[in-house]
């Protein structure tokens, strides 16, 4: 890319940036409720809930984020961020997105493939359009939650026995919860899992209930260490809507896929054909839950800063 048009893009944002009002400090982690964030165990802990709708009834009301707290500007002065060098760090994140983009090659008729981007907030700003980690990010204040990779050490999963079912009929249910976890798999989630006999040799338990009191289908709670890594989480997943009717197979592995979305690190989204809407009204996960999921599993966990 010319040096000029470099530059001048860098002049430009630092510009802008310029003109963002000081705030405070990024507050330190404390218990809040509101969100759903708890302290536990040295840890927080997170409980998410989705619902799944019949095909021939109306979406079930999903009570997880339904107030969203308003966002809080926690950017540094411009003053204090030339000061640490963020400011600076920035506009290069920036000029370097440009520089790779459409745009400049447009301009300068190059042809270069660009080098594959290791920084983190370089990733998102470059990928994270196809995706709804922005949306999760804002909501979430820029912590990125996941576990670490478990191809060489799986996940290790419990399955509750349904109280009153048929051996055959836990066997039919695990074996559709499985396939949920095979599907983020073969996403791009590097994460597989096994069965394990003892619930205290697991790192994630599975339980069903009949249903809920309120209009949800399912329900995951999870815990992450002060850095974001997760370590240890808990699916609860209905077998009946509010009003006794059945769950289906199909269902029962949308609202798995959109629990075990949770459990991976994802959150809501107003994507309404996601699996990971708070309305589950699909079967299968979209290109952009798939995206979502491939990028998040990219990103180390903690604080984008």
């Amino acid at each position: 890319m010319p040096r000029p048009l470099y530059l001048a893009a860098s002049i430009v944002l630092a510009f802008v940036a310029s003109l963002r009002p000081a705030a405070p400090e990024r507050p330190t982690l404390a218990p809040r409720t509101a969100d759903g964030r708890l302290l536990l165990d040295r840890g927080l802990t997170r409980v998410a809930t989705g619902s799944a709708s019949p095909a021939d009834a109306a979406a079930h009301a999903d009570d997880f984020d339904a107030a969203p707290a308003p966002r809080v500007d926690i950017r540094p002065s411009v003053g204090a961020r030339l000061a640490s060098g963020a400011l600076v760090r920035d506009v290069t994140h920036a000029a370097t997105w440009l520089a790779r983009s459409p745009l400049a090659a447009a301009i300068t008729g190059s042809r270069t493939e660009p080098a594959p981007a290791t920084d983190p907030r370089e990733l998102l700003a470059i990928e994270g359009g196809a995706t709804y980690l922005p949306e999760n990010l804002a909501r979430n204040g820029s912590l990125v939650t996941r576990w670490h990779d478990r191809e060489q050490h799986p996940l290790r999963l419990w399955f509750a026995p349904t109280p009153g079912a048929s051996p055959e009929a836990d066997a039919a249910r695990t074996a559709i919860i499985l396939d949920a976890f095979a599907r983020w798999r073969e996403a791009g989630v590097p994460i597989r899992v096994i069965r394990v006999a003892d619930s205290a040799a697991s790192e994630v338990q599975i339980r069903w209930v009949d249903s809920f009191a309120t209009p949800i289908s399912g329900k995951t709670r999870w815990v992450h260490d002060a850095a974001g890594w997760i370590r240890r989480g808990d699916i609860t997943l209905a077998l009946e809507y509010v009003g006794g009717m059945p769950l289906g197979d199909a269902a029962l592995g949308a609202i798995g896929m959109h629990e075990i979305g949770h459990l991976f690190g994802l959150d809501h989204t107003s994507h309404d054909t996601s699996i990971m809407a708070p309305r589950v009204r699909v079967r299968d996960l979209s290109e952009v839950d798939r995206a979502s999921a491939r990028l998040l599993y990219r990103l180390p966990a903690g604080f984008l800063r």
